[in-house]
């Protein structure tokens, strides 16, 4: 499934996706610039190989720039 870009640019979008099924995802700039989002996506750090580095740019997130093996939008307890 192609979700690229799925919420850029959503300034009002800030939903709970924690429980989405994303193993087959691809998830390039998936929130960049979704200036509302700051749900933590620590239930998808098993397919951080899917995403890009830049997913969260611009977006509400603390961690707001890079998505790694520790952080996808907060940082998670690995």
């Amino acid at each position: 499934m192609d979700m690229t870009a799925m919420f850029r640019n959503a300034k009002e979008f800030n939903q709970d996706l924690a429980g989405w099924q994303v193993e087959n995802a691809t998830m390039a700039d998936m929130f960049v610039n979704a200036t509302s989002f700051n749900h933590s996506l620590c239930s998808w750090l098993d397919w951080t190989d899917n995403v890009s580095n830049f997913m969260f740019l611009g977006s509400g997130c603390p961690e707001n720039s890079v998505a790694t093996s520790s952080s996808m939008c907060h940082e998670c307890e690995v």
